[in-house]
């Protein structure tokens, strides 16, 4: 499969500063935007639960290695 030359020239534009990206938006701001979707509320509770910037790893990774097994959404929460 070829490389995408669209996809390199826009990250090549990113890292010479012609394009600015977009800020990542949080999992409950998705959520805000959907509000019919269980799965992006389990999603953005969850990161509001467990996630501590100034922790160590990205919010995934401590909602994955979250241990409140007593959470009625811990056996649905993002893996």
């Amino acid at each position: 499969m070829a490389p995408n030359n669209g996809l390199a020239a826009y990250h090549e534009k990113v890292r010479n500063g012609e394009i600015e990206r977009k800020p990542q938006r949080t999992p409950i701001e998705r959520a805000n935007d959907d509000p019919k979707s269980k799965a992006k509320a389990i999603i953005a509770k969850c990161y509001d639960c467990a996630y501590d910037p100034k922790d160590k790893g990205n919010w995934k990774d401590q909602v994955r290695a979250c241990e409140c097994t007593d959470c009625p959404l811990w056996n649905v929460r993002p893996q």
